[in-house]
């Protein structure tokens, strides 16, 4: 398959997610006719796109490739990142690989800073949780630390994360997140 068509379908795929608003898309490599490219909006998986196999797995290396994986292991998982070139929209991907009986997916988060919204937003009529995360991110005196956020898809676990580390100070420390 035309390595350009693959691009545009990449780019149409992930400018897609931002309009509908997707929080991930999920794409399973499996053999015809369970070839899906679904999106999670609003918590809910939804099959979108049904392709081909040989579509599919075109696909799959195209996104391995722009993420920065080994396209040709199949057999771990894997993670990586993508953006939307050319899009000047600022949205990052996530991309997570797993294989599965019979074939392999990915699971792309989408990141929009334009969709996340900060503490006061995400707790208007909590002011004791606004207080506890303001005094997580006050690190003065403090020389590490974790914060756990667990919770079922589409609970909020990233976008509370968001929120939280754009209190930290982050010219004067490094601020990472791991989800899984």
């Amino acid at each position: 398959i035309n390595g350009l068509l693959l691009k545009q379908a990449l780019d149409a795929m992930l400018s897609e997610a931002i309009m509908l608003r997707a929080s991930d898309i999920h794409l399973d490599k499996l053999r015809d006719p369970s070839a899906w490219i679904s999106y999670r909006i609003d918590g809910k998986l939804k099959p979108t796109h049904l392709l081909p196999e040989r579509t599919m797995a075109a696909l799959f290396s195209r996104i391995k490739n722009e993420s920065g994986m080994d396209a040709s292991d199949t057999r771990r998982a894997q993670d990586g990142r993508v953006s939307l070139a050319g899009a000047g929209t600022g949205v990052e991907f996530r991309v997570a690989t797993q294989p599965i009986a019979g074939g392999e997916t990915i699971a792309i988060r989408v990141l929009d800073p334009s969709s996340m919204i900060g503490l006061d937003a995400l707790f208007p009529y909590q002011l004791q949780m606004n207080e506890l995360f303001r005094q997580l991110a006050n690190v003065r005196g403090k020389t590490g630390g974790l914060v756990l956020i667990s919770g079922p898809t589409g609970s909020g676990k990233t976008t509370t994360l968001y929120a939280l580390a754009q209190n930290f100070g982050r010219d004067r420390i490094n601020v990472i997140t791991v989800e899984e």
